[in-house]
């Protein structure tokens, strides 16, 4: 199966029920409340006994407590130890948290299974860490398209590692396989898992997602070898073919709004051939004295907006709207 396969198909480990005892339930309300507070110390003291009692919450909240050093010094193995007890009993935060410590202190082919959960569900450090793995072909397959749909999504998640990725990626890249890293980047928003949490026994340190520091190896020549045969049939991903209507969705991206008409095919013959636009339906909107001039048939916000942080990235303004 390629990694983009691989990456598509559900994963079948659901999220384990966590029972405790009433007093390290209540421990562990206990500490999120003081920590809430500001006093890191107290909860820590607090989620002590239930984590050791296998309560995952309190295991997830210590990991942050050591990884951001409240309360306790910053201590990444020992975060990392507490995210995998949590994990081992279901925790997904702690489960995606965990594999981006062991991607990110060199156990990729550890961290795979966990990155690859933790991106559906659409952690956005997961996603900017996939991609490395797929564009690099260490530890996952080779695969620029996946991989820079990864980054693609990362970087509308706001992420500036993955805007400098993309960067690096563009120039290996055919214009066609940034086509298809579009449209799976359509498909990887379309298939995200919704995790269900429980926020009354979470402690939500400041700083967000754990902050990337990998980065693409632009070390690949720009145009491949074709393997060998026997190669070819054991490790190249199968080709993905486009959409047979690209114009056929309610989405749309806006190009801009221009008083002068001429300005309007200028805008459009301007972009009309870059992956993000080809294909698509011009469509040109009245507004008073002003024409808007939009790119219409995308599936959905996901693929639009993917667009339009490409357009972007290129210095055009856009905006996404149906």
């Amino acid at each position: 199966m390629t990694a983009a396969g691989k990456y598509l198909v559900a994963l079948g480990s659901a999220a384990i029920a966590v029972v405790c005892a009433a007093p390290a339930l209540a421990d562990t309300r206990s500490g999120v409340i003081a920590w809430n507070a500001g006093d890191y110390s107290a909860a820590v003291r607090e989620w002590q006994a239930p984590a050791a009692q296998g309560d995952a919450n309190a295991q997830f909240n210590l990991g942050q407590a050591y990884r951001y050093g409240r309360g306790v010094p910053q201590d990444l193995t020992r975060a990392e130890e507490y995210y995998a007890a949590a994990a081992a009993s279901g925790h997904e935060d702690a489960a995606d948290l965990y594999g981006i410590l062991l991607f990110q202190r060199g156990a990729e082919a550890e961290a795979l299974p966990y990155l690859r959960t933790a991106a559906r569900r659409g952690n956005t450090s997961a996603r900017y860490f996939l991609s490395l793995a797929h564009f690099n072909g260490d530890v996952a397959e080779k695969d620029w398209p996946l991989a820079y749909a990864l980054a693609s999504l990362a970087d509308v998640g706001g992420l500036p590692q993955a805007t400098r990725a993309l960067g690096r990626m563009n120039p290996y890249l055919s214009a066609e396989q940034k086509r298809e890293a579009l449209m799976l980047a359509e498909q990887i928003g379309e298939s995200e898992l919704v995790p269900k949490r429980d926020i009354n026994l979470m402690a939500i340190a400041p700083g967000g997602q754990t902050t990337p520091t990998r980065q693409a190896r632009a070390t690949a020549p720009a145009a491949s070898p074709a393997p060998d045969a026997a190669a070819k049939s054991q490790a190249a991903p199968p080709a993905r073919t486009a959409s047979a209507n690209r114009a056929a969705g309610p989405w749309k991206v806006q190009l801009g709004a221009f008083g002068v008409p001429e300005n309007v095919p200028r805008m459009w013959n301007s972009v009309a051939e870059l992956p993000e636009i080809e294909g698509r339906e011009r469509i040109e909107k009245p507004a008073g004295r002003l024409t808007i001039l939009l790119a219409g048939g995308y599936a959905s916000h996901s693929e639009a907006s993917v667009a339009c942080a490409a357009l972007k990235r290129r210095g055009h303004d856009c905006l996404v709207t149906r």
